[in-house]
């Protein structure tokens, strides 16, 4: 497993995932959980999913085939509303895997480069003479 922390939009709150049963919703987080973040790529199968995410191998079958199949509730038209595609037995390729990952850049640039000029505004007071009364 690699060493990494997922994202979490808040718009997977209107997700039409978020309407299904626990055990779909909890299937779904622990392969977020599970994916890789280099290539999207999840190495699983009903029996793994089960135990990682605390549900049964029945209710982890029914997540996967959720998760396989088109969505017409899907906020996202792309892919059909499908979460993930099989690409062999028991390796998983999250489809919107690389939309958020560029979500998650910019964000992060946006905030980096929101410090970078607090930094470089307060050099420039310190510069001027001014010295902060804190």
């Amino acid at each position: 497993m690699n060493e990494s922390w997922v994202p979490v939009f808040q718009n997977i709150l209107m997700s039409s995932i978020w309407s299904k049963p626990d055990h779909i919703r909890l299937a779904w987080m622990t392969i977020l959980l599970m994916k890789d973040h280099r290539d999207n790529i999840v190495l699983t199968n009903p029996h793994l999913l089960a135990a990682a995410a605390r549900i049964t191998v029945e209710q982890a079958e029914e997540a996967l085939k959720t998760f396989l199949e088109p969505d017409p509730a899907s906020l996202n038209p792309k892919y059909d509303g499908r979460r993930l595609e099989l690409k062999s037995p028991g390796k998983y390729l999250v489809l919107n895997g690389d939309f958020y990952k560029k979500l998650m850049r910019g964000s992060v640039f946006r905030t980096k480069e929101k410090e970078r000029k607090a930094a470089f505004r307060a050099r420039k007071k310190q510069e001027k003479g001014f010295e902060p009364a804190f």
